[in-house]
């Protein structure tokens, strides 16, 4: 089996040498998205779904729909803020929906392709790797932040640290999450190697599987540079670690993660699970609630055209089907 050490290895050498031997610097560089406020286009409490498709037998079965989520937090948290919008994704299809935390990004991208996930949330690089082995899945809603469909990657630093810039991190511990996250991961090693690191040789890269144990983590003091989502920096205190931070650098914009079905999921199913999440709103007591929990989620929306083209061509461009775990 493939250690941390053998991947980050293997990701940076495909990294540099498509940056620099390729000329995919000024490709790279194309990013950020831009922030766009959605809801000028898109109102979720006038949206009409059309005419909902006729249901079918397996319909009315009493299975659970399994809904998967990669490891973004701890199992607990997660769970707990999923937990409200299960049980109204439970009214809206008429069945059971269980929430499943996969170990890993893979994990859960190799569990949806099987059929063994019918509903998934995927960060970019996840769907776009899904994508890659199953253009027919139903990409269904793109998650919304405060009125944009984009977030921020972020290196940050302990409020009182005496790191100013980021050559004061040479030599230093940059602590990264699971391989396959868009915004702990893959877009602060991008911009590690844009800005002339080699990470390996500058810094101490220390593997952590999710972005509440980043910024735990640095707030401990055993690392002194954590790379989190710009929703991690701004829901500190739900994840239960107080303390203050600063951003050091900001790595980049992503696109939000979209809500995908399975190919297998029937017509009926799609429509209603579609309907659940472009109809919920914080502007009724009914959608407030159920995204309160939800850290930065003020809604869903029709996934954009071109959402995840950026993402699709980096992912191209450095072949990380080849190079990620």
């Amino acid at each position: 089996m493939l250690n941390f050490w053998h991947i980050r290895n293997r990701y940076w050498i495909v990294l540099t040498t498509a940056l620099f031997f390729f000329g995919c610097k000024a490709e790279l560089e194309r990013f950020p998205l831009q922030q766009a406020s959605v809801f000028e286009s898109f109102d979720p409490t006038r949206w009409s779904p059309g005419e909902e498709p006729e249901r079918i037998a397996s319909d009315q079965m009493s299975e659970p729909i399994i809904f998967g989520l990669p490891p973004f937090y701890s199992r607990k948290h997660q769970l707990e803020m999923m937990d409200k919008l299960r049980a109204y994704l439970e009214i809206e299809v008429e069945r059971p929906v269980e929430i499943v935390i996969a170990d890993s990004y893979r994990e859960v991208v190799e569990r949806f392709i099987r059929g063994e996930i019918q509903l998934v949330s995927l960060p970019s690089v996840a769907w776009v790797m899904a994508e890659r082995r199953l253009p027919e899945m139903k990409t269904l809603a793109a998650a919304v932040s405060e009125g944009g469909v984009t977030y921020a990657s972020y290196f940050i630093v302990r409020e009182n640290s005496p790191i100013e810039k980021f050559n004061d991190v040479l030599g230093k511990k940059i602590a990264l999450t699971q391989a396959w996250s868009s915004s702990g991961y893959v877009k602060p090693m991008a911009w590690l190697v844009r800005q002339g690191y080699v990470p390996e040789r500058d810094f101490q890269i220390v593997p952590l599987r999710q972005h509440d144990r980043a910024l735990k983590a640095l707030k401990r003091g055993q690392v002194d540079v954590a790379a989190v989502s710009s929703e991690t920096l701004t829901n500190t205190s739900s994840l239960g670690v107080r303390g203050r931070f600063r951003i050091l650098a900001k790595a980049g914009r992503l696109p939000h993660d979209a809500i995908v079905a399975h190919p297998e999921v029937s017509p009926w199913l799609t429509y209603r699970l579609q309907r659940a999440f472009l109809t919920l709103s914080i502007h009724d007591p009914k959608g407030a609630d159920i995204l309160e929990d939800m850290h930065s989620i003020t809604g869903y929306m029709p996934v954009p055209d071109g959402h995840f083209d950026e993402m699709r061509e980096m992912v191209e461009t450095l072949k990380l089907w080849e190079s990620l775990p």
